[in-house]
């Protein structure tokens, strides 16, 4: 287990440091879904539900990040854990 942080150095976000618990290969993953939500659906998101839409385009590109179906195994999905998966969504 990672050590803790000293006082003063609580991130101001993370106050139970649960990021400390999560392997590399998980923060990997929630860094990256972060920022395709940051760049791909944020600017957009009101619009699109205003509209009653959603960009099918985005969806091939969720499929190539592997989040589609990511928490199934087999049927090439990645079987990826349950933490994982709700990191990502």
């Amino acid at each position: 287990m990672a050590e803790p942080l000293k006082p003063g150095q609580l991130d101001p976000l993370d106050f139970l440091e649960i990021d400390q618990l999560l392997t590399g290969e998980e923060r990997l993953l929630r860094d990256t879904v972060r920022q395709f939500v940051a760049d791909k659906i944020t600017p957009d998101v009101g619009e699109w539900f205003d509209e009653g839409t959603f960009p099918r385009e985005l969806i091939k590109e969720m499929g190539d990040l592997g989040l589609l179906g990511m928490h199934l195994e087999g049927y090439g999905c990645a079987g990826t854990s349950a933490v994982a998966y709700g990191l990502a969504c």
